[in-house]
């Protein structure tokens, strides 16, 4: 019986040996994976931080050397003219109403600078959360039916996300300058009566979701593309804009992870502006669940 019990003994001794073994040999197999995986997403998040920098960048040096520069040089035209005594008395007025225009356009430029700077310290100091892709897909049905009512135009949704899904973004970033931003671009160049649609997947890599708004309106050039900031364009009613919501919306979106690409075949062929918001995978997103 002893001799039994020390046989026993050392077959299970044995057996925990190669369990412990066999959990080594699996985490050491596994943390390779997990570091390579954070790892990509650090370099995924600086790249996106870097494109981010390099946008702001070239809004503020446009802004504040071109756009900036040209009603401040008109501006000090029209004074050396006047100082000088180059103006008749009948044109003064004139002048004066240009001045004015040119005074105005400077203080605009200089209010898109100030709003670029307030978004990035409102962007820095939002916190991440897990967003269950059903509460944002709630939240375009919501905001759309508010968004698309004055121009009479109707949201069509696609949801091909299977359930249990969640995005790594701060729900007010998400929900307060994200999706309202997207939502209201669509109107604002839709033809009243129109349609448009919201799709929403499951990116191809697994990594993040796609969410598409789909318009069939006025559509964009290739040279407007160019031009958006410095020669903002009005909605399909004249509705206005001062060219900076979509690089305010990009902010947002890459403090989290996400971006965004705006498309369009040409005038008349509406516009898709797709979004990809990072998706929480693994643990996370069970525990969430």
């Amino acid at each position: 019986m002893l001799s039994q019990n020390l046989v026993l003994s050392g077959l299970a001794g044995l057996l925990a040996g190669a369990a412990l073994t066999l959990l080594s040999v699996f985490l050491t197999r596994r943390r390779p994976q997990a570091d390579l995986r954070r790892n990509q997403e650090k370099l995924h998040q600086l790249t996106l931080e870097n494109k981010q920098l390099r946008e702001l960048s070239e809004v503020l040096r446009r802004t504040l050397s071109h756009d900036l520069g040209n009603p401040l040089m008109a501006l000090r035209l029209y004074l050396d003219l006047l100082a000088g005594g180059k103006i008749k008395e009948e044109d003064r007025l004139q002048t004066l109403g240009k001045m004015s225009a040119n005074v105005t356009a400077a203080k605009k430029l200089l209010e898109r600078a100030r709003s670029l700077g307030l978004a990035q310290r409102e962007a820095s100091a939002m916190t991440p959360e897990v967003v269950p892709v059903t509460e944002l897909l709630k939240e375009i049905a919501s905001q759309g039916r508010s968004v698309f009512g004055p121009k009479d135009l109707r949201l069509e949704v696609k949801d091909h996300v299977p359930v249990g899904v969640h995005v790594h973004c701060s729900r007010r970033a998400l929900f307060e300058r994200i999706l309202p931003t997207a939502l209201s671009n669509a109107a604002k160049y839709s033809f009243r009566g129109g349609v448009v649609k919201v799709e929403v997947r499951v990116h191809d890599s697994g990594h993040s979701v796609v969410v598409q708004v789909i318009d069939s309106g006025v559509g964009i050039s290739a040279e407007e593309f160019d031009r958006q900031l410095s020669s903002p364009r009005p909605g399909t009613e004249e509705e206005s804009g001062d060219g900076m919501g979509l690089i305010l919306m990009g902010l947002f979106l890459r403090k989290f992870g996400g971006d965004y690409q705006l498309t369009s075949p040409g005038t008349g062929g509406g516009s898709t502006l797709k979004l990809e918001l990072r998706r929480v995978i693994g643990t996370d997103e069970r525990l969430s669940g």
